[in-house]
């Protein structure tokens, strides 16, 4: 799953870990479906950096690569069109303790044990008060090295990196070439957009030898939440991931002997308020053994009702609310 690349909806990763999951539940014997929604999510249309010469021209930084952060609430990471120029600085705690003016400033913080002003961190407000025009987040071992983690205020788990206020901010993740431009002046072009993006959520049935009203439910996401939506890896999601589909194929090796259908579930929306379940429980509004509807699903989001009662059978009910 780890090698499927980022896992971030609107990913490629995210498209190939679903057909992964699909190919696998069909292996174990499970009947598969698919359910399709479209669910919005920061996509990056663009991402520069480029040295910028005495005479005004520019050319790409073939060795560094940069990555845009979460959006701030609903405002994505963008530059003006033309880009955001200023000279490359490490604001390590001597520069912070001796330079006064930051106003021509983009500015790199190392993510390193030690490296770290800690009056400032990781927390992007007080460099912007500084007048840093964008701060890029870096380690000398690559991004793997650094500790997302330390980007968490423990008080309120909250980013110091990402703000929950709508506030327009360039923050970027950056390779480990970005230390071999220090003093250099650059030019940053990002751009950040809220696009609509397919997605699948993935069901697999096994049904029970015998007919059952009742089956057990088991979830996992294939998807992968990330400081950095275009590098998630998710080593700890694709465990979940990998749990449930050897649960699947235990279960289906134990079919004979099941009194309840299995029904295995598994989305790619988790990191956009789990909307993979919130059609889920759409399609689930009424009760799977009786023709009433789910009166904490009306009161949240009423839906019009179905004309007739559903069909006995939990997995069979699940498959005519899909269709």
């Amino acid at each position: 799953i780890l090698a499927l690349g980022s896992r971030y909806l609107g990913q490629p990763g995210n498209q190939a870990a679903a057909a992964h999951v699909s190919a696998a539940l069909r292996s174990s014997g499970f009947d598969v479906y698919e359910q399709t929604i479209r669910t919005v999510a920061p996509h990056t249309a663009y991402r520069e950096i480029l040295r910028v010469s005495g005479g005004g021209q520019a050319e790409a930084l073939s060795d560094v690569q940069v990555y845009p952060l979460m959006p701030n609430h609903f405002q994505p990471v963008v530059t003006p069109a033309e880009g955001l120029e200023g000279e490359l600085v490490l604001l390590d705690p001597a520069t912070l303790e001796s330079r006064h003016d930051f106003r021509d400033v983009i500015g790199v913080v190392e993510a390193a044990p030690g490296k770290l002003d800690p009056d400032y961190g990781l927390q992007f407000v007080r460099y912007a008060r500084l007048g840093v025009k964008a701060l890029l987040v870096a380690h000398r071992e690559g991004l793997s090295a650094i500790d997302w983690q330390a980007a968490t205020v423990p008080s309120t788990q909250t980013s110091g990196l990402v703000s929950s206020v709508p506030v327009n901010y360039v923050r970027l993740a950056a390779s480990a070439g970005i230390f071999s431009h220090l003093g250099e002046r650059v030019r940053l072009r990002v751009r950040v957009d809220f696009v609509e993006q397919p997605n699948s959520t993935i069901y697999g049935v096994l049904r029970a030898k015998k007919p059952a009203d009742e089956a057990l439910v088991l979830y996992a996401p294939y998807d992968a939440p990330s400081f950095v939506p275009d590098l998630a890896p998710g080593a700890l999601p694709a465990l979940n991931t990998a749990l449930l589909l050897q649960l699947a194929k235990g279960l289906a090796a134990a079919q004979a002997t099941l009194d309840r259908d299995v029904i295995v579930v598994s989305s790619g929306a988790s990191v956009m308020a789990e909307d993979g379940l919130n059609q889920l429980l759409r399609v689930l509004q009424y009760n799977t053994f009786a023709s009433h509807s789910n009166r904490l699903l009306d009161a949240v989001q009423p839906l019009s009702r179905d004309a007739h009662q559903q069909p006995a059978g939990s997995a069979l009910a699940l498959q005519t609310r899909l269709a």
